[in-house]
């Protein structure tokens, strides 16, 4: 189990503890193995601040019947990470009976899913443009939502004027950078 990718957790439905965690749970939830085991999976639950998992969880406790847990956002050190789930009741015997939790991260996929939504807003805001100057505004706030970047920068090469606009973070431009500075160059070479 410790060589696919997704994540498992079995808790001992007795007990509430955890079990078991294979190498990507580790990874995902930052916590070695050691600390992962005996820990009580409530506990973890309200950790990861997931009311839906829990949901899942105490359902296919009760029920004894499998759980889906569509998409997910759960919190791992200040850090949002979304999840698909399912929740396993696992009847051995009688006195063993265990919850097996699998999970997939799918961060990256909710990531590209908002990143279309603001491409498609700013080809809505950019629609009603007439003229450059007024693209600049909307273009500059939006491309480093939708790149991921802390910043962009705009190169505007011309036969009357050649030069480059950078905006950094706090979303102002700075001066104009002047032609064949080492920023410029740097820039230039990036953008090729």
């Amino acid at each position: 189990m410790d060589s696919i990718s997704g994540i498992i957790i079995i808790a001992d439905v007795k007990t509430n503890t955890i079990v078991y965690t294979n190498l990507a749970a580790e990874q995902l939830l930052h916590m070695s193995r050691a600390c992962l085991r005996g820990f009580l999976a409530p506990n973890l639950l309200s950790r990861l601040g997931s009311d839906h998992l829990t949901w899942a969880q105490d359902h296919a406790k009760a029920f004894h019947k499998p759980e889906n847990v569509p998409e997910d956002r759960i919190g791992v050190d200040n850090a949002a990470i979304y999840i698909l789930a399912r929740v396993l009741p696992m009847m051995l015997s009688a006195d063993c009976e265990y919850l097996l939790t699998m999970a997939t991260d799918i961060s990256d996929e909710v990531a590209y899913r908002k990143r279309q939504l603001m491409t498609r807003e700013l080809a809505f805001v950019l629609e009603g443009i007439s003229t450059t100057r007024e693209m600049w505004g909307p273009t500059m706030e939006m491309l480093p939502k939708i790149s991921g970047f802390e910043a962009i920068a705009v190169c505007q090469r011309s036969i009357f004027d050649d030069y480059v606009l950078f905006l950094p973070k706090d979303g102002k431009f700075s001066p104009v950078i002047p032609r064949n500075s080492i920023v410029d160059r740097i820039i230039t070479r990036v953008s090729r």
